[in-house]
Formats: C-alpha cells, structure tokens, sequence
C-alpha cells in the first residue's frame, strides 16, 4: 500500500473512534488588545485561492477558510486557521461568528508571544467580527495564550466525536 493510501487509511480509522472532550469557548465580546508579533518572525496570511507549496497548509486549505502563518526566517513556526463557518460554533449557536483553530505553535517557540501577537492579527483584520475559539479545558498553555490575546471565556461544552461527525453540548456559561 503507498505510503499516502496508508496514512488515509489510519486517519479513517482515527475518525471511527468515539471520542469526547470538555472545552471551553472563548470570544472576542469586548475590543482585545493590540499586540505585535515579535520582531524576528514574518506573518503571512495564506487564502484558499493560493498555493502556499507548503504541505501541512496545503492539505488544510479549503474554500471556507485562511491560515495566519508565522515564519522564523524560512522555517513555519506557527499556524492559526481562521473559518467563516464552522459547524461546532453553528451547533453552539454562533452561527454568525468567525472560528479560530486549529492553533499550534512547534514546540521550540512556544512561550514567545507568537500565539496571542496572531489572535490580536486576527482580531485586527476583522474588526467588525465576532470571533470565537475553543480549546480542551487540559490544555493550560493555549488557555494562557488566548486569555493574553484579551479574549474572554464564555462558555463551557462537551464535544463528542462519532464516526469523524462531531456534536456539541452546551454545558454552563460562565
């Protein structure tokens, strides 16, 4: 089997299992602060008309969505995707708002301000917005990053994936 067929092959099954996770929902309520990407790193925003010719951007890119790309010289360092509409904010209602996610900075520049400089980048470029972003609720560092971007913590929920479709529950508003 070639090495792509396996990999869809074990992402498939991946999907097959039941999983559920606790996580929180943040959103941009109030005006977030304006922070800046650190001076050594280059953002560039890669939009579903272009090839990046980066593999990890460029299998990820669909029509409904933008990558923020964080570059240390040429080596990628972080990526945030920004989706017009994203069917766990629609099941919580926000069907209206932005989401953010998936994040990931590589483990060698984290804890450098990349993350929350990116959120505010974001924040900047839609200022008209409502912008929402979840995260499990174990994953303190992305927590930090998100609350240092100014955003607010407004909803806890349960995410259940079945068979790769995935269901929200509302738990409590905080």
């Amino acid at each position: 089997m070639k090495k792509n067929g396996f990999k869809k092959l074990k992402r498939s099954i991946r999907n097959l299992k039941f999983r559920a996770n606790d996580l929180f929902l943040f959103s941009n309520k109030e005006k977030l602060p304006l922070l800046s990407l650190p001076s050594q790193y280059s953002l560039k925003v890669i939009d579903s008309n272009e090839k990046s010719g980066i593999k990890q951007i460029d299998r990820r890119k669909k029509n409904n969505n933008l990558c923020y790309a964080v570059f240390d010289s040429e080596k990628l360092v972080h990526t945030s995707w920004l989706f017009k509409k994203h069917s766990i904010s629609t099941q919580l209602g926000y069907k209206d708002a932005l989401t953010i996610g998936p994040c990931e900075t590589i483990k060698s520049h984290r804890g450098k301000g990349i993350y929350p400089a990116v959120l505010s980048t974001i924040q900047k470029d839609n200022p008209d917005a409502e912008l929402v972003i979840f995260v499990k609720m174990s994953n303190a560092p992305s927590i930090q990053g998100i609350m240092k971007a100014g955003f607010q913590k407004i909803l806890r929920f349960k995410m259940l994936k079945i068979f790769g479709f995935k269901f929200a529950f509302r738990h409590k508003h905080l």
